[in-house]
């Protein structure tokens, strides 16, 4: 959940195709293996061939999917908002087990492996618990009880063996993997919409009030803070060596220092961003509001290349193997790549 991507894909790009899916699609796209998963929320759930945009299967769920998916090993994990929590086979969308919580999942899903080797699917609800369940299964593991709905994927510290998250109950939750135990609770202040980024035991949360908050995960302190009145973070942040880039409704990109907190550049978009932002080795990627996919140059914010798509963009850029996928308002997936024309 760090937002970073090791594809050096850079501009321009070109489209390289468009699947109409024939209802909004807010999740991000997940690339592996050649295909892409991805659910939209008239109620399908679609693997596409990452070269073509073809369907490959699809998967009809009872009311739709509004978060990410997750793959490991042969199998695809997603929420959906009934409250279903499902695996299909990524090769045929067989469906393997499903999983029910006791209200809506619009949050992504993440994976943890434990030190025998076994894999948990990690998901939240609006039932107020984050799910732990076996991926080989369906079988629920443990579950951890919040105050109110947690709407982000959690994030996971493997080396710590920690899950972390937060949720409308202003609370950034710390709980022990192997057991999901509570090891600790830090007040945020106001409801995360979001995930939380981690890096080197740091975890970096943007929430609806305002606030770009580090906190020190081992002493369970703030580190800095970064204020932005009137603003509303929806976007997750996204952290790499350098710094942490958010994204708010305020129509800005901003980058912060690792340490400090302090704004390193600003980029302006025609309107507000619920896209979370990818950071790739020389560029950050981002959708807005006002229907464009932005390039920009990480160093300083400098807009490198749009496109505009014509539609209200909430979900977030994949970009992996030669390509950026993203999904629309208008019913559609769209995909590209580095454009022949690139000197």
């Amino acid at each position: 959940m760090t937002g970073v991507s090791q594809d050096p894909l850079r501009p321009p790009l070109e489209l390289a195709w468009v699947f109409e899916a024939e209802s909004p699609v807010p999740a991000t796209p997940v690339i592996r293996g050649g295909k892409v998963f991805v659910g939209a929320l008239g109620g399908k759930f679609y693997c596409l061939d990452l070269a073509t945009g073809k369907e490959v299967w699809s998967f009809q769920t009872k009311l739709g999917v509004e978060g990410s998916a997750c793959v490991g090993g042969d199998l695809v994990f997603f929420g959906e908002t009934d409250g279903v929590l499902r695996a299909l086979r990524t090769e045929t969308g067989q469906e393997v087990w499903r999983y029910e919580t006791a209200d809506a999942i619009v949050g992504g899903v993440n994976r943890y492996v434990t030190k025998e080797g076994r894999e948990l699917i990690l998901v939240g609800s609006d039932d107020f618990y984050l799910h732990a369940v076996d991926a080989s299964t369906g079988e629920k593991v443990w579950t951890v009880e919040t105050g109110n709905y947690i709407k982000g994927a959690p994030s996971v510290d493997a080396e710590n063996g920690l899950v972390i998250f937060g949720g409308c109950d202003e609370v950034l939750r710390l709980i022990d993997a192997e057991t999901g135990e509570l090891v600790r609770s830090i007040p945020v202040g106001a409801y995360m919409a979001n995930s939380c980024a981690v890096r080197d035991g740091v975890a970096y949360v943007a929430h609806y009030a305002g606030e770009i908050l580090a906190f020190d995960l081992a002493k369970g302190e703030r580190v800095w803070t970064n204020p932005n009145e009137g603003v509303e973070f929806v976007a997750s942040p996204a952290v790499d060596a350098l710094g942490v880039v958010a994204a708010g409704r305020d129509k800005k990109v901003r980058a912060l220092e690792l340490t400090t907190g302090n704004v390193v550049w600003e980029f302006l978009a025609r309107k507000g961003i619920d896209s979370s932002p990818v950071i790739g080795p020389e560029v950050v990627y981002v959708g807005s509001d006002d229907g464009r996919v932005y390039a920009l140059n990480r160093p300083d914010g400098k807009e490198l290349w749009f496109y505009d798509i014509g539609a209200r963009i909430n979900s977030s850029p994949a970009v992996a193997d030669g390509h950026l996928v993203i999904g629309a308002q208008d019913g559609s997936v769209y995909a590209f790549r580095a454009s022949a024309k690139r000197p």
